[in-house]
């Protein structure tokens, strides 16, 4: 039969690597192909457009808080300096207080002294006489 002279055929001859194509056939492989990779580039470039897009973006939202936390940090200091000058006046005031109250107290206990020598010299008189 003549199906089975051609699978013996076959079977001698084995399969072939190459096949035989129209021109068609390739140029419409070869422009699927190319449109294949112009797809790849668009694809590439508009990731390579938004991932620096979002790089600016972030950038700017760093430089954003950076900015406005400096400000605060600044605000802080001058915060800080303010309460350190009025900690050191109200330490000026209370020692000068201090002092005061010291030299009050000193020159009243003079005072009683005196007072009391002088008392004492009046009684000793008294009871001398």
């Amino acid at each position: 039969s003549k199906q089975a002279k051609e699978a013996g055929l076959i079977t001698q001859l084995g399969y072939a690597d190459e096949i035989l194509v129209t021109r068609a056939f390739l140029d419409e492989k070869q422009a699927v192909l190319l449109d294949l990779e112009r797809q790849v580039e668009e694809l590439t470039s508009r990731i390579d457009f938004q991932l620096r897009h979002r790089d600016g973006l972030h950038k700017e939202k760093m430089a954003e808080m950076q900015e406005k936390y400096s400000e605060e940090i600044e605000t802080e200091r001058r915060k800080f300096e303010v309460l350190r000058e009025e900690k050191a006046e109200t330490e000026m005031e209370y020692e000068e207080n201090i002092k005061n109250l010291e030299e009050t107290h000193a020159k009243q206990t003079q005072e009683l002294e005196e007072s009391f020598q002088q008392k004492m010299l009046v009684e000793v008189q008294r009871y001398q006489k």
